[in-house]
C-alpha cells in the first residue's frame, strides 16, 4: 500500500490556481477562502471547497 500525503495549504492553492486558469474562479484566494462556507451551504460542487477538501 502506498499513501501520498500532500500539504493541505499547497493543495488548496493549487486547486484555486486550476480554477483561475480555467476562468471559473473570479475571486482572489483570500476572498475565495472567505466564501467557502457560503458555497457549502448552497451545495456548490466540492471542487470549490479549498479548505474542507484538505482536511
Amino acid at each position: 500500500m502506498i499513501a501520498i500525503i500532500r500539504d493541505p495549504a499547497e493543495r488548496a492553492y493549487s486547486n484555486y490556481l486550476h480554477l483561475i486558469k480555467q476562468e471559473r474562479e473570479p475571486l482572489d484566494f483570500a476572498e475565495a477562502l472567505a466564501q467557502e462556507e457560503e458555497l457549502i451551504k448552497n451545495n456548490w460542487w466540492s471542487f470549490w471547497y479549498y479548505k474542507q477538501r484538505g482536511l
